[in-house]
């Protein structure tokens, strides 16, 4: 890294810097726009989403590739400060965002507390899976686990069971979904639904090669448990250690509050249901044999609306879109467009 001065930036040259690292996710040249593009670019990721960060937000999520020397603390720091010099970011308190993203401030703060909410009101699905004891975990991911949900989003759960015991969760936890009227049907989008779109098993907790990304290596790192057993939490981010190609810093605090976590596992209400599902979890060829019916009833139905969704026995990604070049798009879009406006601005 190599400090650069304030007085001497030349818009046309970081630019250039910004538009390299977007298009070929590593800058080997020595440069001091390299960090300094790259800690624009991480503000400019979040500001996406219109969620502004504070500089340790900006340090824990900064782009590291393999083989590169990572910024301290200060030199982040410096270089929030030398992009608010030249108008490319704006500074409020502790919060850092897009210039032309002022009003992400006062949003933050509303979103936080609608995602609070959201938590809250998955409660009794949580309380129902902590029952079941061959499922090991159970975490929010999207805009609720970041903490920057809308009011009409829906809230996106990522459930882990042990294995051959996928499918047959799926339907209790579809019909729990439609008595407490939260389920999302294939037809249209209900506001503020329960999107059960992510279901692992023990043994398939790495994200699959082919969605490997910037894009799901931030959203592994910002999943918000609500359940774990069995260290499933530490487990999970271990298997998907490939975020460190990525973002280092963010999956080693993900990783060290996993293994700090006290997130509660026994169940504290409904005992006669504790004792029934330990029965049946006792006679295990048979919950072998449900299992295996539920997923061919459930696969049979999917076919007449499967798209490009990643679907086998022990995983399901039921995200149709991969929207993993629309985001690079609106990144490079976003990034060039606030250098553009600032060049402007400083004629």
């Amino acid at each position: 890294f190599r400090s650069t001065s304030t007085d001497s930036i030349q818009f046309g040259r970081a630019r250039r810097s910004i538009s390299d690292i977007i298009q070929h996710s590593m800058v080997r040249r020595s440069s001091g726009f390299r960090w300094l593009a790259r800690v624009y670019l991480t503000v400019v990721y979040s500001g996406i989403f219109a969620f502004p960060l504070t500089s340790d937000e900006v340090y824990r999520r900064l782009w590291i590739f393999e083989g590169e020397v990572a910024p301290t603390r200060e030199q982040i720091e410096a270089n929030l400060l030398a992009l608010k010099k030249i108008s490319v970011l704006g500074q409020s308190g502790q919060l850092w965002f897009l210039q032309s993203q002022s009003k992400t401030i006062a949003h933050r703060s509303i979103h936080e507390q609608l995602s609070d909410r959201k938590i809250t009101e998955a409660k009794p699905l949580v309380r129902l899976l902590r029952v079941l004891p061959w499922v090991v975990g159970v975490a929010v991911t999207g805009s609720v686990s970041v903490g920057n949900a809308k009011e009409f989003d829906d809230t996106d759960f990522m459930i882990i069971t042990k294995r051959r015991r996928l499918w047959l969760t799926r339907v209790i936890v579809w019909l729990f979904a439609v008595l407490m009227h939260k389920r999302r049907s294939f037809a249209k989008e209900e506001p503020n639904s329960w999107c059960l779109n992510l279901w692992l098993t023990e043994e398939s907790m790495m994200v699959p090669q082919v969605k490997q990304s910037l894009y799901t290596a931030y959203e592994v790192c910002q999943t918000k448990w609500l359940f774990d057993r069995d260290d499933c939490m530490a487990h999970f981010f271990q298997a998907n250690y490939w975020v460190t190609g990525f973002l280092p810093r963010f999956h080693q605090f993900a990783l060290q509050q996993a293994i700090e976590s006290n997130v509660q596992q026994a169940p504290k209400t409904y005992a006669w249901l504790v004792k029934a599902v330990r029965f049946m979890s006792s006679i295990g060829l048979v919950l072998n044999l449900v299992d295996r019916g539920a997923e061919w009833f459930q696969r049979t139905y999917m076919k007449h609306h499967q798209t490009s969704e990643i679907v086998t026995s022990s995983l399901a990604y039921f995200h149709p879109r991969n929207r993993d070049s629309e985001y690079v798009q609106q990144l490079q879009q976003l990034a060039l467009q606030t250098i553009d406006t600032a060049k402007n601005s400083s004629n």
